[in-house]
């Protein structure tokens, strides 16, 4: 069974900053706690390593489908351990503050749902975590005022 969750945060910088934030896979494992690795392994292609408690690993490869600058990103996995669609769209509030949303439907695969599960056991919980530390990342709070701190730094 696949699961959708979503939440939205302010960041104090433009769209255009954000967006190319959130393009660059290199950031995730800055502002995602789970994210082990992010690599890109072509364009709109890259290969992603989320570990959580007792060493538990899951991997997959996702691909950009859909970029519109300044303003949205869509993505799929394309193989591994996690069948995933995602969008993340970049509203502007103001001159310098800007609404970021990020919706995600999910299915683990068959064979390690439970792996998934005890790594993802909150998943909207870690997503508004995560978002608040895109928000800390993207204006530039230093990592020893972030809860937990940025993970791979």
């Amino acid at each position: 069974m696949s699961e959708k969750i979503s939440h939205s945060v302010e960041v104090e910088r433009s769209p255009k900053d954000l967006y190319r934030t959130w393009l660059d896979v290199k950031n995730f494992p800055r502002f995602m706690r789970y994210v082990k690795m992010v690599v890109a392994t072509g364009p709109n292609t890259s290969r992603w390593v989320m570990e959580g408690p007792m060493g538990y690993q899951i991997e997959w490869e996702a691909r950009i489908k859909e970029a519109a600058a300044d303003r949205r990103i869509v993505w799929e996995s394309i193989r591994g351990d996690i069948s995933m669609v995602g969008e993340v769209t970049f509203r502007p509030i103001d001159k310098h503050r800007t609404e970021v949303h990020v919706s995600i439907e999910y299915e683990p695969k068959v064979g390690i749902a439970n792996r998934v599960g005890q790594l993802l056991a909150d998943p909207a919980g870690d997503l508004r975590t995560d978002l608040q530390r895109f928000k800390a990342y993207a204006e530039g709070v230093p990592v020893n005022q972030m809860e937990g701190g940025i993970h791979g730094e």
